[in-house]
């Protein structure tokens, strides 16, 4: 029961958190019997609650055993059936590192037809490549199948998660769960050779895992790939835009690291240009604080005076409800952030201090929220539920209202103070590196 509750209370959490899930495949995961997912691993703890939210069934969790050392974060874990793995760094300076106790309570769980969920790169890191699979995996499954004579009824399905921001509040996230196979399948291999058993059955897993998430080789790679999306779809094709078609968006993205990598491998001098000029492009719009839209043709094209009017007409509007959005949701909003930088943790963990910070503060300002209105407005039950229903789309109003009004100061400033020839150097770039992009 309690695990339904936090389900559903977490799927709420991510449907606010997210501007968009991009979910296929889930009809791949069975419904009974024995079960590993294993997925990729680019951001901490949402990551195995993501899956677990959107499984039907009940799942247990492969975790770092760090995160153990706390007697009462131990009970809670081991009720929800996380199970601890020793890692190098997680073993004093002359102890082995032994994980044969977590081995046998991942066959007990599976032995009562449990899902076990395993992050097979071992740690979470926010970049976009697949790390090496570790052989954790492949030795958990294939001991399991072995151990009772290969009985064929332990399935494997790999599933893989991409972010188009792991670390930002409304970003989108997609989901594939791939069609599952049976660790049967490698009994004649395991007999004759168990070290290449399971080398053959990691194998599978990084290719099939590879195959599906946008892949770089180093954070200058990555970060030349994500300037290069952005500037495609603001320049040359706006329907690859996550907003219009977040699927697409993802594959296009992948697609585009294939193509950069190869152009590093097969033509680095021109690779080297590239990048160069898209860093060179990308810093200027820093450096005069704009995005690129405001270098678009169709942005440059409108009416001066038309386009400030509208940005006024629609902050007057929305001021009053962005003033009472402030009064509501303001604190609880800053709230993660604050423990955040209080804590210092690694910056992968940020995305997951700020939800799950969130689903505990904004219930509790909310009802704070509502014993106020009850008592200095309203205690009639109706105009409390309505003002409760109101308060997340107010908080969202602020958001809204915040995204306008930074729009527009950076529109008062590129329409007044950014130099003619500032404006004709961006274009000029543009339109040379919109040319040399579409004869790549």
């Amino acid at each position: 029961m309690i695990y339904q509750l936090l389900k559903r209370s977490i799927k709420i959490a991510f449907y606010i958190f997210y501007r968009k899930k991009v979910v296929s495949g889930l009809e791949n995961i069975s419904s009974s019997g024995p079960l590993i997912i294993v997925v990729n691993h680019p951001n901490t703890l949402l990551d195995p609650l993501l899956i677990a939210s959107q499984i039907k069934r009940k799942v247990g969790f492969l975790a770092n055993a760090s995160i153990f050392k706390n007697k009462i974060v131990s009970s809670i874990f081991n009720y929800f059936q996380v199970i601890p793995v020793y890692r190098k760094k997680d073993v004093k300076p002359g102890e082995i590192q032994d994980n044969s106790q977590s081995f046998r309570k991942c066959y007990e769980f599976l032995e009562n037809n449990g899902a076990l969920l395993i992050f097979p790169e071992g740690t979470s890191v926010n970049e976009l490549k697949l790390r090496d699979i570790k052989t954790g995996t492949a030795r958990i499954a294939l001991s399991y199948e072995a151990d009772r004579g290969f009985p064929g009824t332990l399935n494997i399905n790999t599933v893989t998660l991409s972010y188009s921001d792991s670390l930002s509040f409304r970003s989108m996230v997609s989901i594939i769960v791939n069609p599952s196979f049976k660790v049967k399948e490698y009994q004649s291999l395991w007999e004759k050779d168990s070290m290449e058993a399971v080398k053959s059955f990691t194998e599978r897993i990084q290719k099939k895992m590879e195959g599906q998430i946008t892949l770089t080789d180093n954070k200058k790679q990555e970060k030349t790939v994500l300037q290069v999306q952005k500037f495609y779809i603001g320049y040359l094709d706006p329907s690859m835009s996550r907003y219009i078609d977040p699927a697409r968006s993802f594959e296009f993205r992948r697609k585009l690291a294939e193509r950069v990598r190869d152009l590093q491998n097969t033509d680095p001098q021109l690779h080297n240009n590239l990048e160069t000029q898209f860093d060179d492009f990308f810093s200027r719009l820093e450096d005069l604080k704009i995005t690129p839209g405001f270098i678009n043709s169709s942005f440059l094209e409108k009416n001066k005076s038309i386009v400030l009017m509208a940005y006024i007409f629609q902050l007057a509007l929305l001021f009053p409800f962005y003033i009472l959005g402030l009064i509501t949701n303001y604190v609880p909003y800053k709230i993660p952030a604050w423990i955040f930088k209080v804590l210092k943790p690694d910056i992968e963990y940020q995305s997951s201090i700020y939800m799950i910070t969130g689903m505990i503060v904004f219930p509790l300002f909310y009802l704070v929220n509502i014993i106020l209105f009850r008592k200095c407005i309203s205690n009639e039950f109706v105009w409390s539920i309505l003002f409760l229903l109101s308060l997340p789309f107010l908080g969202f109003i602020v958001l809204f209202y915040w995204k306008i009004m930074k729009r527009f100061l950076r529109v008062l400033k590129f329409y007044f103070s950014v130099k003619k020839t500032d404006k004709e150097k961006l274009i000029k770039l543009r339109d040379s590196l919109s040319e040399q992009i579409r004869n790549i």
